[in-house]
């Protein structure tokens, strides 16, 4: 019997320490058990035989015993416990591969297969587009950049026009002012052969001047009754009927900036023969004109 005892001690021990599956973990602890019942029948059957030295280790014995079989209780209700978590693992697992197993087959069918190439073409048509669309947005992007460089040229430009034109405002007033306190006696006058009230339909010849301003130039003269040619001042070339044109007129008007050029030099050299009267204007303002026109006016 001593014999037996050190088995199962070493039994406990291996369980104890020993990496066992939960089946081989049960079976042991079912042989375990089964020896300690056939133990405790023994030592019941012992007890009270022998000295008392003997029926103390024999009480030593089975209350050892009982902590065994408590020990060996307890490990195989969490191995059964373990045991049915194993099993419900195992089923979710085995779930879970059929799924793979139905998807794989699934991927593998041809009408997938098809689907799966019309979507990667569709896929690739589409990144085309959106590069395309994505070079549209760069391009428009730059266009609405010049666009907005044009606008702002053109806010600049009309409010350049605009100070222009209430410049141009002021001082056709002030000339029509000026123009309404010259007194001119004609015979022709307040009849209707009378060409104007001031110039009498004289030839006026305009060199030089603000490009903006020969319109205003032209309508001024032909207001007080002139008729109004113009020659440009800031050509190195001078125009063939220049000369024609100052022989003809009755007056030249001329701003000082303009005399620098080749058509300010043929100018002085003409007028300096006596040809035209030359009428040198400090400024290109449509006052200097007005204020000249008056005076030339007034000495007729």
């Amino acid at each position: 019997m001593r014999t037996k005892l050190w088995e199962l001690k070493d039994l406990h021990r291996l369980i104890l320490g020993a990496h066992l599956s939960p089946k081989e973990h049960e079976r042991l602890f079912q042989d375990i058990n089964g020896d300690l019942q056939q133990l405790g029948v023994h030592l019941s059957s012992c007890q009270g035989q022998g000295s008392p030295a003997k029926d103390k280790d024999v009480a030593r014995l089975r209350h050892k015993l009982k902590t065994l079989r408590e020990r060996c209780g307890a490990k195989i209700r969490a191995l059964r416990k373990e045991v049915k978590t194993l099993r419900h693992t195992v089923r979710n697992l085995a779930k879970e591969a059929e799924t793979l197993r139905y998807a794989s087959r699934r991927v593998a069918s041809p009408a997938l297969q098809k689907e799966n190439s019309a979507l990667q073409r569709s896929l690739g048509a589409q990144t085309i587009r959106l590069v395309e669309m994505k070079s549209a947005l760069r391009n428009m992007d730059q266009h609405v950049s010049v666009q907005e460089e044009q606008i702002t040229a053109l806010m600049q430009a009309n409010k350049t026009q605009t100070e222009t034109i209430v410049f141009l405002q002021r001082e056709l007033a002030q000339a029509h002012a000026e123009s309404i306190q010259v007194a001119v006696s004609c015979e022709k006058a307040g009849t209707s052969e009378c060409p104007g009230p001031l110039l009498c339909g004289k030839r006026i010849l305009y060199v030089g001047g603000r490009a903006g301003l020969i319109r205003q130039y032209k309508e001024l003269v032909e207001r007080l009754g002139g008729i109004f040619h113009h020659c440009c001042g800031e050509s190195e070339t001078v125009s063939p009927n220049l000369d024609q044109l100052m022989v003809e007129a009755d007056a030249v008007f001329c701003p000082e900036e303009a005399l620098g050029g080749k058509i300010g030099q043929r100018i002085q050299e003409v007028c300096g023969q006596g040809s035209p009267m030359l009428t040198l204007l400090k400024d290109s303002d449509i006052s200097s004109l007005s204020r000249c026109l008056k005076d030339m006016a007034l000495q007729q």
